[in-house]
């Protein structure tokens, strides 16, 4: 198997790094690399101008000497720029091209067969087509054609069966934290008509585990701060002690806290605590010795 490998332009300052540049080539070179893809999508080429774009691929040709084949892209929107990126390419052992179909302009199956057929005559040389799944339904063809399984849609409305095109998945930790956050995003209308906004993570994934409030702030916060140290080694805890009791816990709700502990006159007297649920607003007194084994059982993913 081949290993081909799209070359990123390297930028200083705002400007192409040609050092940079150098070395990227000459370390491929060493790790015996087979191809090297010239101004494709990873290379920034959009942002590039020509004579940017004819310099690197100079440079790119003397540095490598003939030790790595060059692979040109076309990566262009249409037949006539596509004339004028080819010059890029003047008087440089270039034996094939990369080609995309036209972007933002989204053709049928004849439209794109036919660009590509034009494009065949202008480049005279090997072109790789870029496999924009989402422009053609080329992949569940063959695949149904191997597999022997209908990869036809019965539209609802239409009663017409077809072979979709394939959406193009894109998948990244932003839109996973984002869908998550959607979905835990809670506002309830409480029995005072107020309105609660809370935020039901998972305990696991709450970013705090627990937070300490002293019911009052003068009476209580220094054995508050006491069992906020000794909880704080073995979860993420938070610690507030200001507003009212009842503000506390509509911010610990507001950012997915799943429990609270309120320190009071009978943790002094009794060594207990009054432990509330995020999700139900319940609250219950357990003995403070019992409080790290309580949380630990219900936060384990």
């Amino acid at each position: 198997m081949e290993n081909i490998v799209a070359l990123i332009t390297p930028f200083k300052d705002g400007n192409v790094s040609y050092e940079g540049l150098k070395s990227l080539v000459l370390k491929h070179i060493r790790e015996k690399t087979d191809k090297l893809l010239l101004l494709g999508t990873t290379s920034e080429a959009p942002s590039l101008s020509l004579e940017e774009k004819k310099k690197i691929v100079k440079e790119v040709a003397l540095i490598s000497e003939g030790k790595i084949e060059l692979i040109g892209s076309l990566c262009v929107n249409n037949l006539n720029s596509m004339k004028e990126e080819l010059k890029v390419y003047d008087g440089i052992n270039i034996k094939s091209f990369l080609v995309i179909t036209p972007y933002y302009n989204k053709s049928t199956k004849e439209g794109i067969i036919e660009y590509f057929m034009e494009a065949s005559k202008i480049i005279n040389k090997d072109i790789i087509i870029y496999d924009v799944k989402s422009r053609t339904n080329y992949d569940l063809t063959k695949h149904q054609e191997y597999s022997n399984i209908s990869q036809e849609y019965l539209d609802p409305l239409t009663n017409e069966k077809y072979i979709p095109y394939v959406v193009e998945p894109s998948l990244g930790v932003e839109r996973l934290v984002l869908a998550t956050l959607l979905n835990a995003y809670h506002e309830e209308t409480l029995e005072n008509k107020e309105t609660r906004e809370v935020l039901k993570l998972i305990p696991y994934l709450a970013p705090y585990k627990v937070t300490v409030l002293p019911l009052i702030k003068k009476l209580h916060s220094e054995k508050a701060i006491e069992i906020y140290n000794k909880l704080s080694k073995c979860f993420s805890t938070s610690y507030d002690e200001t507003g009212s009791i009842g503000k506390r816990y509509r911010r610990s709700d507001a950012v997915g806290t799943p429990y609270a502990i309120t320190i009071d006159d009978d943790t002094l007297n009794n060594n207990t605590v009054t432990l509330r649920n995020r999700d139900t607003m319940e609250q219950i007194v357990i003995k403070l010795d019992e409080v790290e084994k309580y949380i630990e059982e219900r936060i384990k993913f």
